[in-house]
């Protein structure tokens, strides 16, 4: 999505979604991305229980206006709608980072 909202490239945004690499410019390297059920997968086989999920980065990356992220009551509430919708489908699934929480199973 950051592909076509920020950088207003909606054709790389579409290519990408055929291909499990991306570029960060931030850190100027390739990754991987892996989807949810393949993490969850490679822990189950490895022993770990499954016991919460959540969408890391719904809103925030996306909002251009740098100046207004300064404003602390503003960043407050902003942290609170994404904590809230990384909780729920369809937000937890489309985030950018994918947090999974696991214990190892006795």
């Amino acid at each position: 999505m950051k592909k076509a909202i920020l950088n207003k490239d909606p054709d790389s945004a579409l290519a990408s979604l055929s291909s499990n690499k991306e570029y960060s410019g931030l850190i100027q390297t390739e990754f991987t991305v892996y989807p949810y059920e393949q993490l969850a997968g490679w822990l189950q086989a490895a022993g770990y229980e499954i016991e919460e999920r959540f969408g890391i980065h719904n809103l925030y990356g996306y909002i251009a206006d740098n100046e207004i992220k300064q404003d602390e009551d503003w960043h407050n509430r902003m942290v609170n709608l994404e904590l809230e919708l990384g909780k729920r489908s369809p937000y937890r699934d489309i985030a950018i980072f994918t947090h999974i929480i696991a214990k190892k199973s006795i």
